[in-house]
């Protein structure tokens, strides 16, 4: 190849890396006019082709590689980028879920119940907490992506367990608010930094590991509802707050 640009970083296919590190990238090139010689992966999954569709631009324009492949080029681009600033997070959730003018008002959890990996295990017995506060539950797995971007814009609240399901808060409104359950025992930063990148609220309710799973990110979880039942009312009592600040 004469040119290409290069914005495929080690992980490209999952989730949350594709929504964090690499959409932002697309979206800043695409502000550019510089999309014409970006290489992408000969197969997309879902979630990337939708996101590329949801951005105005056909995959099929784009130049493809075939992982593993060697690839002679003689000028290429490399765009790297920093996952959790601002600046080039937001402009994602400018494209793909601009706001129309609806206050959010929903109340999503994501549940992890279908996952084979990182589920919370007494899920059924906390779930009537989140019930009673008003939350739906969610299966991310259940929902197209465009779905999955439809309804972060109109959520106010959204909680859990630790998972790809999290970085849908991209698309949530500013000053919505995320609560994450997570085992500190594997301590993972990312959805703190990326609610702050979103500008948004952020509460963790420390979970137990469960299980000896060699990887320790892996490992199931199960939480105190007591712990679950004080998040829940820290947050009520911060929205009160909040929309009394704001009459």
């Amino acid at each position: 190849m004469p040119r290409a640009t290069w914005i495929c970083e080690r992980v490209y296919d999952n989730h949350s890396h594709w929504l964090t590190a690499h959409l932002p990238k697309l979206c800043l090139l695409q502000d550019r006019g510089a999309l014409g010689q970006v290489l992408l992966p000969e197969r997309l999954t879902k979630t990337m082709e939708t996101s590329l569709r949801l951005l105005g631009l056909d995959p099929a324009q784009f130049q493809t590689f075939k992982p593993g492949e060697i690839l002679n080029i003689q000028e290429l681009t490399i765009v790297g980028s920093d996952r959790f600033r601002s600046e080039l997070l937001r402009p994602v959730r400018e494209k793909l879920a601009p706001p129309r003018g609806q206050v959010a008002s929903k109340r999503v959890y994501i549940s992890r119940s279908k996952a084979p990996r990182r589920r919370l295990l007494n899920e059924d017995q906390i779930w009537p907490l989140f019930a009673k506060a008003g939350f739906e539950r969610y299966h991310m797995e259940d929902l197209d992506f465009a779905a999955q971007v439809q309804l972060m814009s109109k959520t106010q609240v959204l909680a859990a367990p630790h998972g790809a399901g999290l970085t849908n808060m991209i698309f949530c409104p500013p000053n919505s608010h995320v609560l994450e359950i997570a085992w500190l025992g594997f301590p993972n930063p990312n959805f703190y930094a990326l609610a702050c990148a979103m500008g948004l609220n952020y509460s963790l309710v420390g979970a137990d590991g469960n299980g000896k799973s060699s990887t320790l990110l892996e490992r199931d979880m199960i939480v105190d509802p007591e712990k679950v039942r004080s998040a829940l009312e820290g947050i009520e009592l911060f929205l009160a707050n909040s929309n009394a600040a704001a009459e």
